[in-house]
This record gives structure tokens, sequence and C-alpha cells, in this order.
């Protein structure tokens, strides 16, 4: 029996390693598109609030956005809100920190929502700078519902730049 050319048989032999290497690869593809909804460490997905965000070993870490911070917050923001920066974090617990922006003229609604959520202005530092005015800040300190503690802490302080139309809400959020 002879054999077949060198050329030919180099030529099944590539085909082989081919198909392997393709076979490796969409599997392989395939796999780390479900990274994320298994858990694996580091995979990159988009919440349902549409954050982009990362896995980790003990949870996952978002760029929240103003959707995502509405929804820890309890209430809507009104139109025209910009998130200039913000963290998010959940584990077993969650913990948000956030830089919001939103319009002046708008800032009787804010104010009644923070007010009905957490509580009225208090006598407790600003995280903001001194060069802002009116400052405004409301924190679990003293807080009870139903004479037990809330299931969060929080510090929320709004206060206006100078010379801005804008009221500068700085959100600080996590479960205890």
């Amino acid at each position: 029996m002879s054999r077949a050319p060198l050329a030919e048989r180099v030529s099944r032999r590539l085909m082989a390693v081919a198909v392997a290497v393709g076979a490796v690869l969409v599997t392989t593809l395939l796999l780390w598109s479900q990274a994320a909804a298994w858990g694996l460490p580091y995979a990159s997905f988009t919440d349902e609030h549409g954050s982009r965000c990362t896995t980790t070993w003990l949870g996952h870490e978002c760029e929240p956005t103003l959707d995502h911070v509405e929804a820890v917050l309890g209430f809507e923001l009104p139109a025209g809100t910009v998130v200039e920066e913000g963290h998010y974090i959940e584990t077993h617990d969650i913990q948000l920190s956030a830089l919001v922006r939103y319009p002046l003229e708008l800032d009787d609604q804010v104010i009644a929502a923070l007010d009905e959520s957490y509580g009225p202005c208090q006598r407790v530092p600003s995280p903001l700078p001194p060069d802002h005015k009116w400052h405004c800040v409301r924190s679990d300190i003293g807080f009870r519902v139903e004479g037990q503690l809330p299931p969060y802490r929080w510090r929320m302080a709004t206060a206006v730049p100078p010379e801005s139309d804008q009221v500068v809400l700085d959100v600080e959020l996590r479960s205890r």
C-alpha cells in the first residue's frame, strides 16, 4: 500500500489542528459570554439599571447610572440630573457613593423627597466645599425606625456651588 504524498498528509494534519483550535476558541467564547452570570471574578456585564459592572470575588462593582442611583435612593431625581461620579459595590451588603448635579429650580422636589426618605437637615459637617452655599446634610445619626436603627447608614449632603444654577448632591449610603 502506498502512502499519500507529503503535501496531502501535511494538509490533513493542518486541517485537524485548525478544527481543534476552532473548537477550543468557540467553546472559550461561549463560556466567557456566561462568565458574569456564573459569578466568575473580573467578568464584565451591564446590570438591569444600565450600569457597567465587573464581578469580584465576593460580589460586583459598578459605575452607577442615574437609574441605578434612583433605585438605591428610592425616589426619582428631576429631569436634567447628571451623575458626575459614582461607585456601587454589592456583596452581601450594598454601598453607594455618588456625586449628582441637578437643576436649582427643581430643588424643592428633591428636598421634599430627601426629607421624606432621609429626614431633615442636621448639624453635622458637610463633605462639600465650604464656598458652596445652603449646605444641608442628612444622616442616620439619631435616626430611628420604630425605635430601631435603620437598615442603612447614610449621609446625603446638598449645596449650591458658587455662581451656579445647579445643586450638588453628595450621596453615601451603605447597608448595616
